[in-house]
């Protein structure tokens, strides 16, 4: 009797990028160090559980985000 393999299915990732005024270098550090944990916080209120966390770039003039294997709707809903 031959088992089939069970493969993990690959979630798509949340790509957010925001255009902006020019940021100062201050506010620049204070993304980088808040974005991740706030972007967290934020998927877990939704109710959607990443794969990994969440990865920042900060530029003067923009902000992106990115988060690994976010499912399309909540668990137990549908799009």
């Amino acid at each position: 009797m031959r088992t089939a393999a069970r493969r993990r299915v690959r979630l798509p990732d949340l790509l957010v990028a925001v255009g902006c005024e020019e940021l100062p270098s201050g506010a620049c550090r204070a993304v980088l160090a808040q974005a991740p944990t706030l972007v967290a916080r934020a998927l877990a209120d939704a109710d959607l559980v990443s794969d990994g966390a969440p990865t920042v770039w900060v530029a003067p003039r923009r902000i992106a985000v990115d988060v690994p294997g976010v499912p399309e709707a909540r668990p137990g809903r549908s799009r």
